[in-house]
């Protein structure tokens, strides 16, 4: 029987060469996939973040558009506050006097003083993380600075909801509320003010003239706090409109 010669199959060590062109391959293929990833991920970063900065400039707008609509409203506001505080002090008597002092009433309780700023963008760029991916820091300090503002406001914007609610309180006291009509059309209720002085000799609730004079100095120290807090918003306008100024000029947005 012939011996069966096992047959060994032998090996022979690469090159260092190739070793070296193997390493390098596999370095530049995990290299190139890095780059890739981070070339998408920049992308997607970048898309993301002219996505919040066009929806921070159509919310940037929309408080400007809301400061101006408010501002205009409340240009007129401080005289009649003033007519009715003196009104108050010479406490009318007549049906004509005092159904002048209800439209008065009238005039000042019915305007709006508040703004409700956007601020669905500001608080995802905060709250998600994504301020970060903003690139210029003259935008992002611009953003913080207006967002710090905001909250400020809205203290000055207590301060004014709780004159208002003295004037409220006060002109229960003095007044027919029932004879002020805010929904669904702001009016005065003139037959009804027309049959209580006809009862009654007047229309008034209280005939305390430091009451009454209270309502007009109550009247006058609430649009005193909402001019201001109105003053404010219109130098928060002002800013504003700076900010989409400085995104534009960054990010080239209509």
């Amino acid at each position: 029987m012939e011996d069966i010669k096992t047959k060994h199959q032998v090996h022979v060590p690469k090159r260092v060469r190739e070793y070296m062109i193997e390493l390098l391959s596999t370095f530049v293929a995990i290299a190139l996939a890095f780059l890739s990833q981070y070339y998408f991920q920049y992308r997607s970063d970048r898309s993301t973040e002219h996505d919040l900065m066009v929806s921070l400039i159509a919310d940037l707008r929309l408080d400007s558009k809301n400061i101006q609509k408010l501002s205009d409203k409340f240009s007129d506001l401080d005289d009649p506050a003033r007519e009715l505080a003196q009104s108050c002090r010479s406490f009318p008597t007549s049906l004509s006097e005092q159904t002048h002092l209800y439209d008065l009433v009238l005039s000042i309780s019915s305007k709006p003083f508040q703004i409700d700023f956007s601020t669905a963008t500001i608080n995802q760029l905060k709250n998600s993380g994504a301020l970060r991916l903003v690139q210029y820091h003259e935008i992002t300090d611009a953003i913080t600075r207006y967002d710090n503002e905001i909250h400020h406001m809205e203290i000055l914007q207590e301060n004014v909801i709780m004159r208002k609610k003295e004037f409220f309180d006060n002109m229960s006291i003095n007044l027919y509320t029932d004879a002020i009509t805010f929904y669904p059309v702001i009016s005065i209720n003139k037959k009804l003010l027309q049959s209580l002085y006809k009862d009654r000799g007047t229309t008034l609730i209280s005939k305390d003239a430091n009451s009454l004079i209270q309502l007009g100095n109550l009247a006058v120290s609430f649009t005193t706090y909402a001019a201001g807090y109105i003053g404010y918003a219109n130098r928060q306008k002002s800013e504003g409109d700076k900010l989409i100024s400085l995104i534009q000029s960054h990010y080239h947005i209509e």
